[in-house]
This record gives C-alpha cells, sequence and structure tokens, in this order.
C-alpha cells in the first residue's frame, strides 16, 4: 500500500514536471513566434532561465548535490527577481497607462500572480504544519505553475484586439495629468535654475 503511494506520488510529480516544462517551451516558442521578446525582454529571459533550469536539473547527475542545489537556488532567485520586477511593471501599466485587460503584459503579470499566491500559500502552510505538508505544498506549487503556464498560452495564442492609428490625449487621462504634472515641476525647476 505505501509502496504503491508513493509510485504514484512521484508519478504524478514526474508527470507535473515534464507537462509544466512543456508548457513553457509551448510558451517561449509562442513569445519567438510572434517577435514578442522584442516587446518582453525580460519576461522572454525569465522563460529561457526556466528552461535552462529545467534542462539543468533533468540531465544533471545526482552525485554532486552541493553544486546542483546551489544553481538551482540561483536560477530561482534570477526568476523571483525577474517575476517581482514585471508585477510592478504591471501596477504602473494599468494604474498609470490605462492599459486595457486584455494585453498580453496583463497575462503575463495575471500567471505570475497565480503564481506567486499560491507559493505564498504552500510556503505558509509548510512552515505552519511542518513536514506533514511537504507533498501537498509541492504538489500545490508544481499545479500552480502548469496553470499560470495555460494562463500564459491562452494569452498569446488569443488574437489581439485592433488598435486605433492615433491615440488622443481624451483616451489616456492619466497619462495626460502626470504629463501634464511633470511639465510643471520640470518649467518650474527649471525657471529657479
Amino acid at each position: 500500500m505505501v509502496l504503491a503511494s508513493m509510485a504514484m506520488h512521484w508519478s504524478l510529480q514526474g508527470a507535473l514536471w515534464l507537462l509544466g516544462f512543456l508548457l513553457q517551451l509551448t510558451v517561449a516558442v509562442a513569445v519567438f513566434r510572434f517577435c514578442l521578446y522584442k516587446v518582453f525582454p525580460l519576461f522572454f529571459s525569465y522563460l529561457v532561465l526556466g528552461l535552462v533550469r529545467a534542462t539543468v536539473l533533468f540531465f544533471t547527475p545526482g552525485t554532486d548535490a552541493d553544486r546542483l542545489v546551489a544553481a538551482i537556488l540561483v536560477l530561482k532567485g534570477a526568476q523571483s527577481f525577474v517575476r517581482i520586477g514585471l508585477i510592478c511593471c504591471l501596477f504602473v501599466f494599468v494604474l498609470v497607462l490605462g492599459l486595457p485587460w486584455g494585453d498580453y503584459v496583463i497575462g503575463i503579470a495575471t500567471g505570475f500572480a497565480l503564481y506567486g499566491a499560491v507559493e505564498l500559500a504552500a510556503t505558509v502552510a509548510r512552515s505552519h504544519y511542518g513536514s506533514v505538508a511537504n507533498v501537498t505544498s509541492g504538489l500545490s506549487i508544481q499545479s500552480a505553475g502548469v496553470c499560470q503556464q495555460l494562463v500564459w498560452i491562452a494569452y498569446f495564442m488569443r488574437a489581439r484586439a485592433p488598435r486605433l492609428a492615433a491615440p488622443t490625449q481624451n483616451e489616456f487621462p492619466r497619462v495626460a495629468v502626470e504629463v501634464n504634472k511633470m511639465k510643471a515641476s520640470t518649467t518650474k525647476y527649471a525657471g529657479r535654475a
């Protein structure tokens, strides 16, 4: 009974890893195919880091565990840093620039927010319940990674709404207000010099 449970656990974990890797590869191919790597270079670097991490994990033999763990932690930290920067950019784009919800940037940030929320909940559960929650937190984080990739695929594969030829000032009222504030403060500062 215990052996069957362990075999099912490891099979499920392997299947989730493989599914996450294939979905992340699909997102990277979609970003490359639609030339979005020019528009989102940080996101593309995040995808490449994730693919490199997964490839290193798969092909590295388990004899030198300390190096492997150190490499994983460095790449995971770099990915977290890029993820936080992209979420901050989302708030700037939506709140200040009035970016529509159907835009690619919103899809990227939605995937990161979904993964981050589940990762935080799993970390809290793991710290509260201890080693009892290891299996559940690990599988929930992997499942959130798969859901994150699915959100990205949904956003990148759908057709983008056509934009107007030339935006007017009425379309971006918040931007116009902020630009006027910057212009006034610059003029005020230049007048003092």
